[in-house]
């Protein structure tokens, strides 16, 4: 056989391999829409099962029992950007945590760090997780780099691109090992641990999520009071979810092993990965990038979004005292670039507020990278009093510009900054002001600053960024034993677990939500007083803890817009309870388990379907689910204690998340 027929029948064998991947994969999809229509016929089983023989003969699966293994696709990691993807719709330009995840992922497509991984999201619409083609990620990344506006037309059908062949494509399949690694900020995406419970359960698969941050929990005065309880639900959800964690600097690496034990969970250390972000943030123009014409004159500049956090009042404050010292002539523009964000109305209010600030301060937004560009080549240094960070990425794009840093030394700013940066004490008002005086008006000292930058800061690429994540994940999975199995949580006798989405916005020792014995795709996302099911049903496992017989009540609540039967199945489909639930009424079922039973799996399930009375929503309802008590059958004073608490109304007495009194 000679090299050119060797070529060919290698060729033709890929085309075999891919067409074989490309018909299971439709299998898959037809046998999840088969099971979900209940339309799972001997006939149609025997015709499924005969196309899989065939499959099989033409292309073997891999050794770990799936033809989409890892290992048969040339790698082990996914990346899920469900987040990214629910960015853009609203926005064009991406913030630091967009950028990081947009650079890095693009670093492992184009093939500088290992195997090419793949990427999927997770489509609430259809209860399934789509595969996003890579190609078209890199489309995507590339035109929001490229502008500002989010309503361009050229933008638009960029992402339409993408979202329309990732809606309309195919099942993602997940081979058991695969590890799926979240870049994002997934703690704003509704019935996300639901969806990684799903994965975990069905294809064994592992999650890493990036943690960027602890602000809402460790400087909650700075976040909106939504934001921070939304945050604490999630933190307490990713400690039971992720299997390994990343994280962007030393400094949260502390918080999140201190917030973890405040929430009664023990994190070792190397079961996180630090992942400095030192990387070259400059993008577009990086050499010659012409001076900015929103300016003119000597400037410096601050970039960031605009809010509480971020310190702009205390930069304007300290431009004021500027200004009174030398008189605003001789003081240098303060050019504040970014959107607006929580309470940044208050800067612009400062600065209407004084006419000599709103003639000596500028406030710029939807800057795109080449206008950014030119605003750090052209500034005299940059300035970022942060009261709080996760890292301090303007910090190092100023570095990558060649530009002196003056920041804080609190949190994770001195990791950002290193050796190259000027400081003053976090909080310090007249120390910032006496550095920005010295910055100012010493040129020579300045100039001294920026040849140290020059000779020796070196921006990491990222491609190795994505090689040290790939390197830490793979490392951790190669030296921990996967879990055989994964069994469903541990239910207590004689307490009560409620469904209802965390509002707390502070953490204690045992704070957790009944979230977690929730199974299936089948539910709605929690709401403050439980959880409606899909029509479908919704599905519950867990292990009950303690001997003997028990019986499990579930307070349901009925559909919003008429009444319905209901019935409480197990697994396999055996009736164990049934009722009839009057409109938006709560009624419970009781569903006995006998002695010996390891674990409970049930499905709730209503004859009709609701109608969501939120004109904004347009969601098909089955019955809801406020939270379930383990009742001891044995204990006569825990049964009593039970139906006394539901008389009274006292059942959150006895919720086993409950915050407790310390002794």
């Amino acid at each position: 056989m000679n090299e050119l027929s060797g070529t060919r029948i290698s060729k033709s064998r890929t085309a075999v391999i891919d067409a074989v991947d490309s018909a299971r994969r439709a299998l898959t999809s037809l046998l999840e829409q088969v099971e979900q229509d209940g339309a799972n016929d001997p006939a149609t089983a025997a015709a499924i099962a005969s196309t899989q023989e065939v499959l099989d003969r033409l292309a073997p699966r891999s050794a770990g029992g799936n033809a989409f293994a890892a290992s048969a696709r040339g790698g082990d990691l996914v990346f899920d950007v469900s987040d990214l993807l629910a960015y853009f719709p609203y926005n064009r330009a991406p913030t630091g945590i967009q950028r990081v995840q947009m650079e890095v992922i693009a670093s492992f497509i184009e093939g500088g760090t290992g195997p090419r991984p793949r990427l999927c999201r997770f489509l609430k619409e259809t209860d399934r997780w789509s595969e996003v083609s890579g190609e078209l990620f890199l489309g995507l990344c590339a035109a929001s780099k490229s502008g500002s506006d989010a309503l361009a037309k050229d933008w638009i059908a960029t992402y339409d691109r993408l979202d329309a062949a990732s809606r309309s494509g195919e099942i993602m399949p997940f081979a058991p090992g695969m590890i799926l690694v979240n870049l994002g900020s997934s703690w704003w995406l509704p019935n996300y641990f639901l969806q990684i419970r799903h994965l975990k359960k069905t294809a064994n698969i592992r999650y890493v999520p990036l943690i960027y941050d602890m602000i809402p929990a460790i400087a909650p005065q700075f976040c909106m009071p939504e934001l921070v309880s939304g945050f604490n639900a999630w933190l307490v959800g990713v400690l039971d979810h992720a299997d390994y964690f990343l994280a962007i600097s030393e400094a949260t690496k502390r918080d999140l092993i201190d917030l973890a034990k405040r929430a009664g969970h023990e994190i070792a250390p190397d079961q996180i990965g630090v992942v400095p972000l030192d990387a070259d943030f400059r993008s577009g123009a990086k050499s010659g990038s012409p001076p900015p014409r929103m300016v003119s004159g000597k400037y410096v500049l601050f970039v960031s979004t605009l809010e509480l956090r971020k310190n702009q009042l205390g930069a304007i404050d300290a431009w004021r005292a500027l200004i009174n010292e030398y008189g605003a002539e001789n003081v240098p523009q303060l050019v504040l670039v970014g959107k607006n964000g929580f309470l940044g109305n208050k800067v612009r209010e400062r600065l209407q507020a004084d006419e000599v600030l709103k003639k000596r301060v500028t406030l710029l937004s939807g800057v795109d990278d080449e206008q950014l560009a030119g605003l750090y080549r052209h500034c005299l240094f940059t300035l970022y009093p942060s009261n709080y960070e996760g890292w301090g990425l303007p910090v190092t794009e100023s570095l990558c510009y060649g530009k002196v840093p003056l920041i804080a030394d609190g949190s994770s700013l001195p990791e950002a900054g290193g050796g190259f940066a000027v400081y003053f004490a976090a909080g310090s008002g007249s120390e910032l002001l006496g550095k920005l005086r010295k910055l100012i008006s010493d040129e020579p000292y300045r100039k001294r600053l920026e040849q140290k930058i020059a000779k020796d800061f070196r921006p990491r690429a990222w491609t190795d960024i994505g090689a040290q994540i790939a390197s830490l994940v793979r490392g951790w999975a190669e030296r921990t034993d996967q879990p055989a199995e994964i069994l469903p949580p541990l239910a207590r006798r004689g307490f009560y677990y409620e469904l209802s989405a965390g509002t707390s916005r502070t953490l204690w020792s045992g704070m957790g939500s009944a979230e977690m014995f929730r199974q299936g795709l089948y539910w709605w996302e929690l709401e403050p007083w439980g959880s409606w099911s899909k029509p479908a049903g919704g599905g519950l496992q867990m292990r009950i803890a303690g001997d003997g017989p028990a019986r499990l009540a579930l307070e349901l609540r009925g559909l919003p817009d008429k009444d319905c039967d209901v019935e409480i199945r197990s697994g396999g489909g055996d009736l164990l309870a049934g009722g009839v639930l009057h409109g938006d009424s709560v009624k419970w079922l009781l569903v006995d388990v006998p002695a010996g039973q390891e674990e409970v799996d049930i499905r709730i399930i209503g004859s009709e379907v609701g109608i969501d009375p939120d004109p904004q929503n347009d969601r098909k309802l089955g019955v809801g689910l406020k939270g379930f008590f383990i009742i001891d059958q044995v204990d006569p004073d825990a049964r009593a204690r039970f139906y006394e608490a539901v008389a009274l109304g006292n059942l959150h007495d006895l919720s086993f998340f409950r915050r407790r009194i310390e002794t």
